[in-house]
């Protein structure tokens, strides 16, 4: 899991430092989680934070992602569950080379520190012939994804995410296809020693990374619809407060990132 020293800064005048990572297939570099604060600075903050403050937007940049964050709020608990929806786009080759071009859309739920998380989504290929394939896959704590390739998706069908830890060590991915009726659902339990802290929630167009960069499908618009995350406490959160995530590769902007309204996120490929 890749993160760059620029992103993390951007991110450090915020209430809690948080950062991203890049779902990469068995490789991850870690960040440091943030210093722990004493408890009566806390509910010092928890008193005196503002709601605007707590509602504002903060934008920021990565090389590898697109769409929103939700941090916890202090002293509001942590990520229990979080849900969205989105319709796979039928995505075309960009003809910039012969390669094979690449693009993910999943929701998911981590830690701090992005060694542990709870992810589902789908993946795309397109091939510099057109051929298009999709594959739905899920990820828990530190294991590398696995690939559903008996759950059948396809472009223009509309896929429901459900992430839900039930423990620090156990979580549950549920995948729905709305349009078709299909729908699989994964028990998740962590390795030893490892823990999910569930600190944020993501509804995110990825630009895969890992291993040799592989080159970024014209996806069209890709829009996360119902997007919301209940905390431990019971709170449900929309998108009020969410980090808004664009993607800028070399200088340029290439995945626009924009919150519709309370439960949507908007993802637009820039030519």
């Amino acid at each position: 899991m890749k993160l760059s020293v620029a992103f993390v800064a951007a991110l450090a005048s915020s209430v809690l430092a948080i950062g991203i990572q890049a779902r990469v297939h068995g490789n991850y570099q870690h960040l440091s989680q943030p210093s722990t604060q004493d408890s009566t600075v806390l509910r010092v903050q928890c008193r005196s934070i503002t709601r605007d403050a707590e509602n504002a937007n903060q934008v920021v940049t990565r090389d590898n992602w697109a769409g929103a964050m939700l941090s916890k709020k202090l002293c509001a608990g942590n990520f229990a569950s979080a849900t969205g929806r989105f319709t796979i786009p039928i995505p075309k080759h960009t003809g910039a080379s012969n390669d094979t071009e690449w693009g993910s859309a999943w929701v998911g739920i981590s830690d701090y520190t992005f060694e542990s998380q709870l992810q589902g989504g789908v993946d795309w290929t397109v091939e510099r012939s057109g051929k298009v394939s999709y594959t739905a896959w899920y990820e828990g704590f530190r294991y590398e994804p696995s690939y559903l390739d008996d759950f059948n998706v396809t472009g223009g069908d509309e896929i429901q995410v459900d992430i839900a830890t039930t423990s620090t060590t156990t979580g549950n991915v549920r995948l729905i296809n709305i349009s078709t009726g299909n729908n699989i659902s994964m028990d998740v339990t962590s390795p030893p020693d490892t823990f999910l802290t569930s600190d944020n929630a993501e509804w995110i167009m990825e630009y895969f990374s890992g291993g040799g960069r592989l080159a970024l499908a014209d996806f069209g618009r890709v829009v996360f619809t119902n997007a919301s995350a209940k905390m431990s406490t019971g709170r449900v959160e929309d998108l009020r407060g969410a980090t808004i995530i664009k993607m800028v590769l070399d200088d340029k902007l290439v995945a626009d990132s924009v919150i519709d309204s309370l439960s949507q996120i908007a993802i637009k490929y820039v030519k």
